[in-house]
């Protein structure tokens, strides 16, 4: 296997963090079939494409626009196309984002990422136990001009990844590009050029160990007004109070066994993370609003708050990547703010350690796991995708949405 560095390379050591931030505005991308190809084709802006054939008959396809509001053909997604047996994308300027789970083609497929910075993901995004997407042709894929990633399957996973059966092009293109996957040695040679970063060391992420499957934990009881929803357990220790009635998609532990020692967990990945050393530890600033961070440890010795608009935390196309926040007292967003996620960053693998306590507010949007040392609040419509843990004090929530991420 031949890989191309550029000429430039040998100056700058080869990292991720001098990617740019990549926000999702969405465009149009357009689809036809045209004699067994799929013909797809986006625009300046944008977009995220999510491709399967979960549920659809041999040779059909579905296509929809995943988190963001890209248009298909004009109009929102998703669409479902039959007589699909090849494809050929070109994604254009946008920083652009394709997703492909669970799609066969025995005809040939190309991939042509074009400008921009952008995030091609094969096999990354489906179950432990769903199906492989079989490659029987020749398969291209080029990240074009700008700084991009391109993953296929996920580290360590078995079972739901792709096969492929013909010749494989996996060109990096012009910048600092990434690639990850793990079979890339038993490519042939010549298969993967111009890539600058293959399969690259990643941080471990924080052991929740039994507090992982909590949505919501709590020491001094849970308070709940309106519909809340969590998805996953909700637990606290030692008092064992819950008041409210939140739908819990998940199982109640109060005051049990099982409780304490997700105390006990919390305590322990609360300490690990609040001691987590970053190479470097990165000063993180008192106010992340309009700031796109990269991974690594955050440190400040004092609160945190976002104040309007959003925080972009931004994996640089490593989907793998790991965010730890080492707060000195309070985490607090205000209204209408959101964290968003780019680059093929994930929820679970972000950890918000906090030394008092944390507040999210009213129809605030955020993302990773809350380890806060004394209570957690969640303002009304607040919602969170991660868990809301609280060693010593309470959670109050209120017509809220907390997902455990996966």
């Amino acid at each position: 296997m031949t890989v191309r560095i550029a000429k430039n390379a040998a100056s700058m050591p080869v990292t991720m963090d001098g990617l740019e931030g990549r926000v999702l505005l969405s465009g149009n991308v357009t689809a036809s079939v045209a004699s067994g190809i799929l013909v797809m084709k986006g625009d300046a802006a944008a977009n995220e494409i999510v491709m399967t054939r979960s549920g659809l008959s041999a040779n059909q396809i579905r296509i929809s626009s995943g988190s963001s509001a890209t248009t298909i053909n004009g109009a929102a997604g998703p669409l479902v196309l039959d007589g699909v047996r090849g494809l050929k994308v070109q994604l254009m300027g946008g920083n652009d984002n394709l997703k492909l789970d669970n799609a066969n083609f025995d005809r040939a497929v190309s991939i042509d990422a074009g400008g921009g910075n952008d995030l091609v993901q094969i096999e990354a995004n489906g179950s432990k136990s769903g199906p492989a997407s079989v490659f029987g042709a020749a398969v291209s894929v080029s990240m074009g001009s700008g700084v991009d990633g391109l993953q296929v399957g996920i580290k360590g996973q078995k079972g739901n990844h792709a096969t492929f059966r013909g010749a494989v092009k996996f060109n990096g293109g012009l910048s600092r590009d990434v690639l990850i996957y793990n079979e890339v040695g038993g490519l042939a040679g010549g298969s993967v050029v111009a890539f600058e970063s293959i399969n690259p060391v990643t941080a471990a992420g924080i052991n929740l160990r039994s507090a992982k499957s909590f949505g919501i934990l709590a020491g001094a009881g849970v308070s709940n007004t309106g519909g809340t929803i969590i998805n996953g357990n909700l637990g606290t220790h030692p008092t064992g109070t819950i008041t409210g009635s939140p739908t819990v998609n998940g199982v109640t532990h109060s005051a049990d066994p099982i409780a304490l020692q997700a105390k006990v967990d919390l305590t322990a990945a609360y300490n690990e993370a609040k001691g987590r050393a970053g190479t470097p530890t990165k000063v993180l600033a008192g106010e992340l609003s309009g700031l796109t961070l990269a991974p690594g440890v955050y440190k400040r010795a004092s609160s945190v708050k976002l104040s309007s608009g959003h925080v972009t935390l931004d994996a640089k196309g490593n989907p793998n990547a790991v965010f730890i926040f080492q707060i000195g007292t309070t985490l607090t967003t205000l209204s209408g703010t959101q964290l968003i996620l780019a680059g093929g960053a994930q929820a679970r693998n972000i950890y918000w350690q906090v030394g008092s306590s944390a507040t999210l507010g009213t129809t605030s949007k955020f993302k990773g796991t809350i380890m806060a040392d004394q209570s957690v609040t969640l303002a009304h419509l607040a919602t969170l995708e991660g868990r809301a843990l609280a060693r010593i004090g309470a959670v109050t929530l209120d017509s809220n949405t907390v997902t455990v991420p996966t």
